[in-house]
């Protein structure tokens, strides 16, 4: 399974969103002072999707991630966001490698390592078209993930600036589904609670608060191997310190995951999120926001 793997999710889930303005990913570092009134935001993109061959009748199956160690899996992910400030356009496109390398687990949690190379970014405000530096290039991180895809520790491996390391768990969620404890047939669901402390006061208000549930859509085949198409649609209340100042809102997204049912690996990733809150002092805030994650 060498060279396989996606992007998020991401399957992509409001976290994406969440990385954007935080740059769990904060892919647009937009300074408060840049955000007034966003009125409304639509995401567009382009991606050319695997075709999925011989169709399997309907059938259980139970999965959990089992890599072998020494695997390696290289994603390209893409993000582009667009939002509307009274009239204005400002979109911001991201994109780069994401490489992961699994390494020999430990107390049958899974280890991995991680980089983000060759990223790019630009912002385009009204005419004028900008780069942008992408906070995710030269990230370098180790992380322990249990076989049901739970990101439990993450340690940074490179100097990062504070708000990009507070969300390095949810960029990293993007990157392993999370599975079912039971065996699953297409159209039977599970359901993922997520809450996470702010990690500056454990008593503030939830950083998230919020819950996904997944479908098993369809168990096809493509090359030989078993793949399972799993929906997700999310629902959480955000309360967290950005670039752009304090998020509190609720952010509902839906995603789609397209996995290997043996190794538990995502082949491909799609999501799409919208936010709807304050952000600083800007009220009725609208954000839409859309990534994906392939297999390179």
């Amino acid at each position: 399974m060498h060279g396989t793997r996606p992007s998020p999710q991401h399957p992509t889930r409001w976290p994406r969103f969440i990385a954007t303005l935080r740059p769990r990913r904060c892919r647009v570092a937009t300074a408060p002072g840049d955000v007034r009134r966003p009125r409304a935001g639509r995401t567009s993109f382009a991606w050319i999707g695997l075709v999925l061959v011989n169709p399997a009748t309907a059938e259980k199956v139970t999965m959990s991630l089992a890599p072998a160690p020494g695997d390696a899996l290289i994603y390209k992910m893409q993000v582009q966001q667009e939002l509307n400030f009274q009239g204005t356009i400002l979109t911001a496109t991201e994109g780069g490698k994401v490489h992961i390398v699994v390494e020999e687990s430990r107390n049958d949690t899974l280890q991995f390592s991680i980089r983000f190379i060759d990223f790019e970014g630009s912002v385009k405000h009204g005419d004028d078209l900008m780069e942008q530096k992408p906070q995710l290039q030269g990230v370098a991180v180790r992380a322990a993930v249990s076989r049901r895809g739970d990101v439990l520790e993450v340690k940074p491996l490179v100097s990062l600036p504070a708000n990009l390391q507070d969300g390095l768990q949810l960029i990293l969620e993007e990157f392993f589904p999370y599975c079912s404890d039971q065996a699953m047939e297409p159209g039977e669901s599970w359901t993922r609670i997520q809450k996470l402390q702010n990690k500056k006061n454990a008593s503030d208000e939830l950083r998230i608060d919020g819950k996904t549930e997944y479908t098993l859509d369809e168990v096809s085949k493509k090359n030989d191997k078993r793949t399972a198409k799993i929906l997700g649609k999310e629902t959480a209340k955000v309360n967290f310190e950005s670039p752009a100042g304090l998020i509190v809102g609720d952010v509902k997204g839906e995603s789609e995951a397209l996995v290997l049912v043996d190794t538990g690996c995502i082949l491909e990733l799609k999501s799409s999120s919208e936010f709807t809150g304050t952000i600083g002092t800007t009220r009725g805030s609208r954000v839409e926001y859309t990534e994906i994650q392939r297999l390179r």
